[in-house]
């Protein structure tokens, strides 16, 4: 792991007077001022992301124009621009609950509360640099001499939440080299005795990935001591449900995610694909599309492809479609901007959800848009096909949903989307 001196920080925040005080903090306990860069907005620091690697993230929850730190790290993970050895610490004049509730599904380090004051941070950082250290040696200690080396490691771990840190990404380690067995068996025998929000997620993680979905709920609830602990879980009782069939018990859960903090827009879109699917009550879909509405735009979800589900969502609300209403949605889902020449085919493709017996549905001239190759597009198309009958390019969309699947990022989306890909294969009546 790099010494402090050499590492890269990205300080973002929209106040100028912020970022310079912050920059003076590191450069006093050794940062070289080379190394830092900060940006005023979550654009530029996005921008910043892409150009090169950041150890050390100082991330403000108001960036201004709209945008919110947690939209940022959002989007970051989503796009795979942070790494898991980074330091995160998130800096809020808001800790107000749906705040903190929207960055507990993110691997962070630390939220600090404004104003920030010097030897708080510093003694922050230093912890969570010790805490990298006692990682990086246990899993270096498991690669070069196995997993009693590993745990010898382990003990020399100083305190008790490093301690359930650095195993539970040892276990994450095990797990992602293809020991599956390995990494549950360490993890059930450190939580026989002691409580681990982190490591009952990763059991159940592991668990749901082996299709273990009775061990995916051995332990969920059994740490929670607190509020927080509970919400963490929700995401992973929901997916447990989801895989037995249990879709309005799942979106219950989900209904719950973002209401709690609606910043997580994760939760609310998981909520609306299982509405538009039929695999819950329609009902309930208006009050979710609002939310998404209001906080969508900006956000790494605020896309073509997720707007065609959503403009649909709306569409399928109406009771009859009309050209007008297609564009009318679209624009309305663009909040003040340009329609481009590209959206402007998702439109073309929308206004195929019509059904007109005197015109029957080209969908030669449907594959021929210039549309990406995404989930939402083969299943919007999925859904046209059914409409208009075309049983033969049914089956061929149904399979390509199929594949599309494990491209999904989210652990938690994936499950959605298998659900609705097994429900097309066999729809339950």
């Amino acid at each position: 792991m790099k010494s402090l001196e050499d590492m890269n920080l990205l300080i973002i925040d929209d106040s100028e007077i912020i970022r310079q005080s912050t920059r003076a903090i590191f450069m006093n306990i050794g940062l070289k001022p080379s190394n830092i860069v900060m940006a005023s907005s979550a654009s530029r620091a996005y921008l910043e992301c892409m150009k090169g690697k950041f150890d050390i993230f100082i991330v403000d929850f108001n960036l201004g124009e709209g945008s919110t730190g947690l939209q940022l790290l959002e989007k970051l993970y989503r796009t795979q621009l942070i790494t898991n050895d980074s330091i995160i610490l998130v800096v809020t004049a808001n800790n107000s609950s749906p705040v903190i509730h929207g960055f507990l599904g993110f691997d962070l380090s630390g939220i600090l509360v404004k104003p920030l004051k010097p030897e708080v941070l510093k003694k922050t950082l230093y912890a969570c640099i010790e805490e990298k250290v006692s990682i990086n040696q246990t899993i270096e200690a498991y690669e070069q001499q196995g997993l009693p080396h590993a745990l010898a490691s382990l003990k020399l771990v100083k305190t008790k939440k490093s301690y359930d840190l650095t195993i539970t990404k040892l276990c994450a380690h095990i797990w992602s080299i293809g020991q599956p067995n390995v990494a549950k068996k360490l993890l059930e025998g450190y939580l026989k005795s002691n409580q681990s929000t982190t490591a009952v997620k990763l059991y159940s993680e592991v668990s749901l990935d082996q299709g273990e979905i009775e061990d995916a709920g051995k332990y969920l609830h059994s740490s929670n001591n607190n509020a927080l602990a509970a919400f963490g879980q929700l995401d992973i009782e929901a997916r447990c449900l989801l895989l037995n069939k249990e879709y309005d018990k799942a979106a219950d859960l989900l209904e719950q995610l973002y209401e709690k903090s609606p910043y997580q827009l994760l939760y609310v879109y998981a909520y609306i694909l299982l509405l538009i699917n039929g695999l819950v009550d329609g009902s309930r879909l208006k009050k979710a599309l609002d939310t998404w509405l209001k906080w969508s735009k900006g956000s790494v979800w605020d896309t073509a492809d997720n707007k065609l589900c959503i403009a649909w969502a709306i569409l399928k609300t109406k009771d009859n479609i009309v050209h007008e209403d297609s564009k009318d949605v679209w624009q309305t889902l663009m909040k003040g901007r340009s329609v481009g020449k590209a959206e402007y085919e998702y439109v073309k493709l929308l206004d195929s959800l019509m059904i007109n017996d005197e015109k029957p549905l080209d969908y030669q001239a449907i594959e021929n848009l210039d549309l990406t190759s995404s989930f939402e597009v083969h299943l919007v198309k999925y859904y046209i096909s059914q409409q208009h009958n075309k049983s033969d390019w049914t089956r061929f969309l149904s399979r390509i949903l199929k594949l599309d699947i494990d491209k999904e990022v989210s652990p938690l989306l994936r499950t959605v989307k298998q659900v609705i890909t097994e429900h097309i294969a066999c729809p339950v009546n």
